[in-house]
């Protein structure tokens, strides 16, 4: 893919891949403490990404370079990883 090709939140790729950069190792060691389980963490910050990628203009100041963004990310983790973590056997 190039540059602006991604469409549903309207976020370009290089917004998409510069916001997981910067927050994905910091939502995988938050999400690995909620799940005591890197892995299932890293598929739900992965998931995470995705939903907040999907719906990034539904929340106003989400933008890739909002100061609200990791306040964001966060609530959409807790809310990925609660979904997730009660699906566990």
């Amino acid at each position: 893919m190039t540059g602006n090709t991604l469409v549903p939140g309207k976020a370009s790729e290089t917004e998409l891949c510069r916001m997981m950069d910067e927050y994905s190792s910091m939502l995988v060691g938050i999400c690995a403490i909620l799940l005591d389980d890197r892995d299932l963490a890293q598929d739900v910050v992965q998931e995470t990404f995705i939903r907040v990628y999907k719906k990034m203009d539904s929340f106003r100041g989400a933008r890739p370079e909002s100061e609200k963004l990791p306040l964001f990310l966060n609530f959409s983790l807790h809310r990925t990883a609660c979904g997730c973590s009660c699906k566990r056997p």
